[in-house]
C-alpha cells in the first residue's frame, strides 16, 4: 500500500489515541498483554447500550454511497468510504477505548503506547481486544470473493477517495461499487457480528439489550 494511504490510516489511529489516551497516568510497566486478558468487557456492552445509535452515521454515509453509486461515482466513492471509517471508528473502535480508559491501571498502559513506530502496538491491541471480545478479526478478514484482507481493501479505497477529493480525479462504477461493499461488510456484517458476540441485539440500526 503506499505511503499517503498507509497515512491516513495511522492518522486515525492517532486520533483514537489522542482523543482518549492523553490525559491518563504514565509511569507503569507496560504488561501490555495483560491488557487483553483483563479487559473489562462489560464496559463495552455498557457503552453500546448507552449509545444505541453508534451506528447511525456510518449507516447514513452508506445510504448515501449506494444512493449515488450509478450516477456519481465519485461521490458514491467518497460517502462510501467515510461509512467505512466511521463504521470502524466510531462503531467497533471507539467503544473499546471506554472499557480501557475508565480503568486507571491500564488507562496508564494505554497512555504508554505513544505515536511511535506508527502505532502498531496500539492498532495490534485494539484488533486484539476486538478479536477476542467482539469476535471481529480485522487483521484477517477477507470478504467472500476478495484476494485481500478487509483492512487492505479499505486502504485502497481510501487512497481512491483522496485521489477524488485532492485531485479532481475520476473513478469508475466498478471502484465505486467495490468501495461501497467493503462499508456495507464494516457496517451491516462486522458492526452487527460485534454486537451479538458481546450478548446484545440490533433493533433496524440501533443497539439494543437483549
Amino acid at each position: 500500500m503506499n505511503d499517503e494511504s498507509d497515512n491516513q490510516y495511522n492518522d486515525m489511529i492517532d486520533s483514537l489515541y489522542s482523543d482518549f489516551a492523553a490525559d491518563v497516568l504514565a509511569g507503569h510497566d507496560g504488561l501490555y498483554g495483560d491488557v487483553v486478558e483483563h479487559f473489562a468487557q462489560e464496559r463495552l456492552q455498557s457503552y453500546y447500550v448507552q449509545n444505541p445509535r453508534v451506528a447511525l452515521p456510518a449507516c447514513w454515509a452508506l445510504q448515501q454511497a449506494r444512493a449515488l453509486l450509478h450516477d456519481h461515482p465519485e461521490a458514491s466513492l467518497v460517502f462510501a468510504v467515510t461509512a467505512a471509517e466511521v463504521g470502524l471508528k466510531s462503531a467497533l473502535l471507539k467503544p473499546i477505548l471506554h472499557g480501557l480508559v475508565h480503568n486507571e491501571a491500564f488507562a496508564a498502559i494505554v497512555a504508554d503506547l505513544m505515536p511511535r513506530q506508527r502505532n502498531q502496538q496500539f492498532r495490534d491491541l485494539l484488533f486484539a481486544i476486538l478479536r477476542n471480545y467482539g469476535g471481529v478479526d480485522l487483521a484477517a478478514f477477507v470478504r467472500p470473493g476478495a484476494s485481500i484482507a478487509l483492512w487492505e481493501e479499505m486502504e485502497q479505497n481510501q487512497w481512491r477517495r483522496n485521489c477524488v477529493v485532492h485531485r479532481a480525479e475520476t473513478v469508475d462504477v466498478h471502484h465505486a461499487r467495490l468501495a461501497v461493499e467493503v462499508a456495507g461488510t464494516v457496517v451491516e456484517e462486522l458492526f452487527p457480528t460485534a454486537i451479538a458476540t458481546l450478548g446484545l441485539q440490533m433493533n433496524g440500526d440501533l443497539v439494543v439489550p437483549p
